[in-house]
C-alpha cells in the first residue's frame, strides 16, 4: 500500500501542466490529509458501533477496492488519449 502512494503523485503531471499541475498535487495531499483524520475516526466509530474490528476493516478493504477501480479507470481514460 505505500509503495503505491508515489505514483499518485506522478498522475497530474501527465495530463496537466503549470498552475493546473499543481492544483492536482495539492489535492492529491489534502485528500491525503483529510484521510488521516477521517481514516482513524471512521475505525474507531464503527469498533465502538460493532464492538469488533470486522467491520472497520472490511469498510478499509472496501475503501482500497473503490480506489483500485478509480486509478484502473484512470488509465484507460488517459491511454485513450
Amino acid at each position: 500500500m505505500t509503495a503505491a502512494r508515489a505514483i499518485f503523485w506522478t498522475i497530474p503531471t501527465r495530463f496537466l501542466t503549470g498552475v493546473a499541475a499543481a492544483g492536482g498535487l495539492a489535492f492529491i495531499n489534502s485528500i491525503g490529509t483529510v484521510g488521516g483524520f477521517v481514516g482513524p475516526s471512521v475505525m474507531g466509530w464503527l469498533r465502538e458501533s460493532s464492538g469488533s474490528h470486522v467491520f472497520g476493516l472490511t469498510a478499509v478493504a472496501a475503501i482500497m477496492v473503490a480506489a483500485t477501480i478509480a486509478s484502473v479507470s484512470l488509465k484507460l481514460v488517459v491511454s485513450k488519449e
